[in-house]
């Protein structure tokens, strides 16, 4: 069984708004991609309805390289999720479960999820997508 994760270690990974999201995702589904999460979790599809196609491209954009070369390695290297960059494939790692109590937790007081949803494809609910800019 992996070893726990220290409290600023873990306070640390869930201070981010995406990595709190992407783990909400993560719980009720098996496995996601980096399209699902930067269209259905992120909302970035959206983005381009406020501005121009160019700017909700660009957005996309930004948002996947946050992804790949930030949030996603930073949890991985912790055993919270696996991440295979070929297929893009993300699953929960060995810790985490050990993360679950505290991402509940998390979920009750985090503000920017809005209105739980049923998944079609699943049954269970989760998030509904949120639109958030970088602050």
């Amino acid at each position: 069984m992996p070893t726990a994760l220290d409290t600023d270690t873990l306070l640390g990974l869930l201070a981010d708004w995406r990595r709190r999201h992407l783990l909400y995702a993560l719980q009720g589904k098996r496995c996601l991609t980096v399209e699902t999460l930067l269209s259905d979790v992120y909302g970035t599809d959206r983005i381009g309805d406020a501005r121009s196609s160019a700017d909700g491209e660009q957005r996309r954009r930004e948002q996947r390289i946050s992804l790949l070369h930030n949030h996603l390695p930073r949890l991985a290297d912790e055993g919270i999720i696996e991440y295979d960059p070929r297929n893009q494939d993300i699953v929960r790692g060995p810790r985490f479960g050990s993360v679950e109590p505290l991402l509940d937790t998390m979920r009750s007081y985090d503000t920017e999820i809005g209105p739980q949803v049923q998944d079609s494809e699943s049954g269970t609910h989760s998030a509904s997508p949120i639109e958030r800019h970088d602050r």
